[in-house]
């Protein structure tokens, strides 16, 4: 396992590292033993009206077992994944366990759920140690403001919440320990700007850097490397559209997956189709494809880490196997580039 720095904060992070969607049960349960079986029907449960499948915490333990004897160390969650803080925490309440990860979790809701409604400073204080108490640890190393998109658009967003004192808030709990640093998770129109005040270490983006979608190429992940600011990059695999999984919940339940400006939700079929180009392209096995997405994506320096929804030992094992293969060499991205010619434009449309 390699590691790179997270921007100014310090830290080292893994290549890799577990999105909190997975213990979350979103794309599927997570049995007992440990595996991931393809459910034979549907979520069993519901979480603010999202269906998930059954997480048994045991089960998920080992895994995350396995991603520390890997030399994975970050994991990413929120309050509003369902249970994925406290299955994390089942695992992460023996201190030999907590010493080995480095812990991000959110503070607010994730933007569908929100009514745009910036949160006073009691209200992150006492969601923060919501949240230590669910993960059963004693400080936080990453605090993000959840969804910022969901408080205006571009600039207006950030004023937003600096204005609330929500930017404020996070710092005095940076100040007394509570936690290590802080940051936003969003979208891009509302990241950059974000990004361009100084004062975040991290910011969290999602789907909007992998083999067909480009966005940040162009401003956010330059700017972050300029203002020295950590990159969790989640959305390599589209919710599995660029997965090379045929069975994959995010094909036959679009709207549970993807937002209304997200190109999954309009392109699905397209993406698809040209996923199964860089398939053959890669090797011809769905695992070529999901190894060339990951390598891609570390392909940039600006990218700290890729969090990445697994579920099983399986999945951890094909991902880390990926990250020793190493990012693209010059020629990978040139011969990747010719194939991706001439594909359809596929980007984030945004707008409020």
């Amino acid at each position: 396992m390699r590691y790179r720095a997270l921007g100014r904060t310090g830290i080292e992070v893994s290549e890799i590292g577990i999105g909190g969607i997975g213990p979350m049960g979103k794309y599927g349960p997570v049995a007992a033993d440990g595996t991931s079986p393809t459910p034979s029907s549907g979520p069993s449960n519901t979480y603010r009206e999202i269906p998930h499948f059954d997480v048994a915490p045991d089960g998920f333990a080992r895994t995350m077992s396995r991603a520390a004897d890997l030399g994975v160390n970050l994991l990413d969650t929120a309050p509003s994944y369902g249970q994925s803080e406290e299955i994390f925490g089942h695992y992460l309440r023996d201190p030999a366990h907590r010493r080995q990860w480095i812990v991000c979790t959110k503070t607010g809701v994730c933007g569908a759920m929100g009514d745009g409604d910036t949160l006073v400073p009691d209200d992150i204080a006492a969601q923060a140690k919501a949240s230590l108490r669910r993960l059963q640890i004693e400080q936080i190393d990453i605090l993000l403001i959840h969804s910022i998109d969901q408080y205006g658009h571009q600039e207006k967003a950030v004023e937003h919440v600096i204005d609330a004192g929500m930017v404020d808030a996070l710092a005095r709990l940076k100040e007394t320990g509570i936690i290590r640093c802080f940051g936003v998770s969003g979208q891009l129109p509302e990241l950059i700007p974000a990004a361009r005040t100084g004062l975040f270490d991290v910011t969290l983006a999602y789907a909007t850097y992998n083999l067909l979608v480009r966005d940040a190429a162009s401003e956010f992940l330059p700017l972050a490397v300029e203002q020295e600011i950590g990159v969790l990059l989640g959305g390599v695999f589209h919710s599995g559209l660029l997965a090379g999984d045929p069975a994959c919940q995010s094909l036959t339940d679009l709207e549970r997956f993807f937002e209304v400006q997200d190109p999954g939700l309009e392109k699905s079929e397209v993406m698809v189709n040209c996923a199964h180009r860089l398939q053959q392209f890669a090797g011809g096995r769905p695992q070529d494809l999901r190894q060339l997405g990951l390598r891609f994506a570390l392909s940039n320096g600006a990218v700290s880490t890729i969090v990445s929804g697994i579920r099983s030992i399986d999945e951890i094992e094909e991902n880390a196997a990926a990250i020793e293969a190493g990012p693209l060499s010059a020629e990978e991205l040139d011969d990747l580039a010719d194939v991706v010619d001439g594909f359809p434009d596929i980007t984030w449309t945004y707008g409020h």
